[in-house]
């Protein structure tokens, strides 16, 4: 099955630096938690850590493009008062 999670950034500036950080933060959480159940919590043998560290690779494959969309879609809105880009929550996957 597949693991999802979604990253809220509607209370975040991203249109400045700590917006932008605190959403890698909370990227980089849900990427641990996702990789986590998908790899169904494992005791940490060296499988397990192989197959998280490739989950982490391929879910920030994943949300980069994402978040590179949000911050732009701020900087639109800050710049204009308006985006093309549509609101929305970064998705964050994992298969199992």
């Amino acid at each position: 099955g597949l693991v999802v999670r979604r990253v809220s950034y509607a209370d975040l500036d991203l249109a400045v630096p700590a917006g932008v950080t605190e959403l890698n933060d909370r990227v980089r959480f849900a990427i641990g938690d996702v990789c986590e159940e998908a790899n169904l919590f494992d005791n940490g043998s060296s499988s397990y850590r192989w197959g998280t560290m490739q989950c982490r690779g391929v879910a920030w494959d994943g949300a980069r493009p994402q978040i590179v969309r949000a911050v732009q879609r701020a900087h639109d809105i800050a710049a204009n008062g308006w985006s093309p880009i549509a609101a929305t929550a970064i998705s964050i996957g994992a298969g199992r």
